[in-house]
């Protein structure tokens, strides 16, 4: 018991030691609540810090054991993105690409987006924004991401609204969809609308419609008898049967 007192308090000397050696323009906390499944090193990687500052700054609630947090319990986190410049912080696990013309990141194998932000001090929305990405959790090797204020990039202008091309006319009745895997359904064929319900593998569900979405995503509107949602997935991740559409 002596041990861990005298840990937790060598730690909170050397959090106040850090938080007086930071400019005060750099200074930038939140307050987080732990939620199931956090660990502090995605939490850091979300405000471009690390875990050992975070520790160091909630020691004395989170306690001797760094690798273990119990969600509700709520901690201060400093909150990096931006504060310290946008600059390339060099690789780093889940963002171990590389840049190209002084303003592009090539994805690497692997890479999350959030890590990618983090060793750019960037947020992960402002890459989004700059890349007209639709899908956050879509990235892959190869491809590039250009990153906001990074050798004097500024994000381009949004071009302006062009409306979604008609919808499909309705799939016949008869066609049957059976996920190979889970899958969650959406209001509209949109990642971004909110999410109805999931759809099980091996659930069977009648196809009512269908459609492809600006960015080349295949959507299937589908009846599971309570709940009316639409799914994206490729005719690989899905067994269709009976009079259904062909993409």
């Amino acid at each position: 018991m002596f041990k861990r007192k005298w840990g937790i308090a060598v730690a909170l000397v050397g959090a106040l030691m850090l938080l007086s050696a930071l400019p005060t323009a750099a200074q930038t906390y939140i307050t987080y609540t732990v939620k199931p499944g956090d660990r502090l090193a995605r939490i850091a990687a979300r405000y471009c810090t690390t875990w050992q500052e975070i520790y160091a700054l909630n020691a004395h609630i989170i306690g001797s054991n760094p690798n273990l947090l119990y969600a509700g319990i709520t901690i201060t986190v400093p909150n990096r993105c931006g504060t310290g410049g946008v600059f390339d912080r060099g690789p780093r696990a889940r963002a171990r690409g590389y840049v190209i013309n002084n303003n592009t990141y090539i994805v690497a194998h692997g890479d999350w987006l959030v890590a990618i932000a983090a060793r750019f001090g960037v947020t992960q929305q402002s890459i989004v924004q700059a890349n007209g990405l639709a899908n956050p959790n879509r990235i892959f090797a190869g491809q590039g991401l250009r990153i906001p204020g990074l050798g004097g990039y500024a994000p381009p202008v949004p071009p302006p609204y062009v409306p979604p091309p008609p919808t499909p006319p309705p799939v016949p009745a008869g066609c049957v969809l059976t996920p190979l895997t889970n899958f969650a359904l959406y209001q509209t064929p949109d990642f971004t609308s909110a999410v109805v319900g999931a759809l099980a593998a091996g659930q069977q569900v009648s196809v009512r419609n269908r459609t492809i979405d600006a960015s080349g995503f295949q959507w299937y509107q589908v009846d599971t008898g309570s709940i009316t949602g639409w799914l994206s997935a490729t005719t690989m991740q899905v067994s269709l049967a009976g009079s259904c559409p062909v993409f």
